[in-house]
């Protein structure tokens, strides 16, 4: 299917861009000749795609093996108005030879004059035919020029200019037929046709044929996955699916991009996982900003990190690069010598470095913490079981597990409780491939997010030693993904990936302000005891009668907001 020539022509090959939906289905020069099937020539056009298409005022333009275009007796136009319905093919009978006596051709859906202007005598062995979009001769030159006007060029036998290399030759019996219905169209016309005997097809209902797979969701008469390998169309998210046909419905800021790809290249954009925008969260209310600032004041103070190291630790060995550093795998032991468990590694110090800016050297604490996952090339995937995914939490931080550029063997799948001997689970989860896309772009995209550490509690064990990790501001913070489901396997972004973004840390800090016990005494009695307590929660609904530090700013911010109350909130569960 094709819109426009693209490139420079040579004398040899012609290339069209694949792109139409309408396009030469059959071609038969051998009408009325000795030994022909029917009395007429013929061209069949096939509207291959899903959209009616209004051909009107195009034309079929015609020329010899090696001659120009152009001439006035070479050229069909088609009528104001006629339109190709979806599947539908469309009949155009030409000149008539010497046997008028052979079989008539089908009702045609344009009868030309049997000669003169107005008419095409093919050859019966071989022509070069234009679709054009337009009644216009194309360049009266040996081929034709680059030309948005030509919707689809066929060549058969000897021609010295095709799509590709030409069709093979045909002779009085025989005509070229577009393989698959006329589904096929690859821009090469060797391979797109095969000689056979004739068999028009005019627009009545039982000819229709739909191609398989063509979907094109913005009705622009062009292959979604067409618009998207030719840049037409931007696929942000990998999906298969054109962005301009998901925005609609996914673009809650109404900037033109897709939610999920603003989230996948930032998601501290959706500080509470929900895979909105907080933006949109606090224009409906969901999310407050008491202080104007854009930023949810329940997601101020966050940082996010990508994972320094991840590994898919394989029954070989750590898989070897450039995939075992770009994607991420878990795959239950049914896979055999697939199964895998991944690993993942953040040098603490960076990923809360910008807390020492924020707050001050050390005046500051992880009051969240969480781990973002985004789903890559997941058609090699499996859903789990409920909880059938297994997140850990190791201490074991100096264990290798680094990707080279051969299976690194220094951790290997079947030890990995011998390799970490202090895992411990932090949480269970369910992986559930996204939606969307085909192929190896199914669910790619899809982002998850994993609670691994709150201030406010509960938290197991593992949890606090992560929560630990992260307020000592040195060292490297460890975690494993396992499976318990022998069937499942889930994939992941690694930190090199080029579509998505690696395992991240998503991380909330407040100001600690010092000690905060240094401001417990909420009476300014000289003495800590449940009458500062009580204070406290008399100002925490608003009676600040018995609070005596500075009430308009109580966390010494320099701001007078909600952050405030939840400082007095903080102080009451801390001292």
């Amino acid at each position: 299917m094709k819109k426009t020539l693209l490139g420079v022509l040579s004398a040899a090959a012609l290339t069209c861009a694949a792109s139409g939906q309408v396009v030469i289905s059959q071609i038969y020069g051998g009408g009325g000749n000795s030994g022909a099937v029917f009395n007429r020539d013929f061209v069949e056009l096939h509207n291959n795609g899903v959209v009616p298409v209004n051909i009107g005022d195009w034309s079929i333009q015609s020329a010899s093996l090696t001659g120009a275009f152009g001439s006035a007796n070479t050229k069909v136009d088609i009528p104001t108005g006629t339109m190709i319905g979806a599947g539908q093919y469309f009949l155009i009978a030409l000149s008539q030879g010497a046997n008028a006596g052979l079989p008539s051709l089908p009702t045609p859906d344009l009868d030309t004059p049997l000669s003169g202007a107005g008419t095409i005598a093919m050859s019966s062995t071989g022509a070069k035919v234009a679709l054009v979009s337009s009644t216009a001769p194309v360049a009266a030159v040996p081929c034709p020029l680059p030309d948005a006007a030509i919707v689809d060029f066929v060549a058969f036998g000897a021609a010295n200019c095709s799509e590709g290399t030409p069709a093979p030759a045909t002779s009085n019996p025989v005509g070229v037929i577009r393989q698959s219905q006329g589904c096929q169209d690859t821009n090469n016309n060797s391979a797109d046709f095969a000689v056979g005997t004739p068999t028009p097809r005019n627009t009545e209902a039982a000819n229709d044929h739909i191609c398989p797979g063509f979907v094109d969701c913005n009705n622009n008469g062009v292959p979604d996955s067409i618009d998207i390998s030719g840049g037409a169309s931007q696929d942000c998210n990998a999906n298969s699916v054109p962005d301009e046909c998901e925005i609609p419905s996914n673009d809650c800021n109404g900037n033109g991009q897709l939610d999920s790809c603003e989230i996948a290249a930032n998601p501290l954009l959706d500080c509470n996982g929900n895979s909105v925008i907080d933006s949109c969260d606090i224009a409906s209310g969901l999310l407050t900003d008491a202080d104007g600032n854009g930023t949810a004041d329940s997601c101020e103070g966050a940082a996010v990190t990508e994972c320094d190291v991840n590994a898919t630790v394989q029954s070989a060995g750590i898989r070897a690069s450039p995939n075992g550093s770009g994607f991420f795998n878990i795959e239950g032991d049914a896979y055999g010598a697939f199964a895998s468990y991944g690993a993942l590694r953040w040098d603490v110090a960076t990923a809360i470095a910008r807390f020492d800016t924020d707050f001050g050297a050390g005046q500051w604490q992880i009051t969240r913490a969480y781990l973002y996952f985004q789903q890559s090339n997941a058609a090699f995937t499996v859903d789990s079981l409920p909880d059938g995914m297994q997140l850990y939490y190791s201490n074991l931080d100096a264990l290798d597990i680094s990707v080279q550029s051969t299976v690194n063997p220094a951790r290997m799948y079947p030890n990995f409780a011998t390799d970490w001997t202090d895992a411990d689970l932090v949480r269970n989860f369910t992986f559930t491939r996204g939606p969307g896309g085909s192929g190896g772009s199914a669910g790619s995209g899809t982002i998850e997010s994993y609670s691994l550490y709150t201030l406010a509690g509960p938290n197991n064990s593992a949890m606090t030693s992560v929560g630990g990790d992260l307020n000592a501001a040195s060292g490297a913070l460890t975690l494993l993904v396992n499976t318990n489901d022998s069937f499942a396997t889930a994939t992941y972004a690694g930190n090199s990936n080029n579509l998505w973004r690696g395992p991240s840390l998503v991380l909330f800090a407040e100001s600690t302000g010092g000690n905060p016990c240094d401001f417990a005494d909420a009476n300014c009695d000289g003495a800590l005891n449940g009458f500062d307590v009580e204070a406290m929660e008399q100002a925490v609904n608003g009676d600040f009668s018995n609070y005596c530090l500075p009430t308009d700013d109580p966390n010494q911010d320099g701001a007078s907001n909600g952050f405030d109350i939840e400082f007095i909130e903080g102080l009451i569960n801390i001292c």
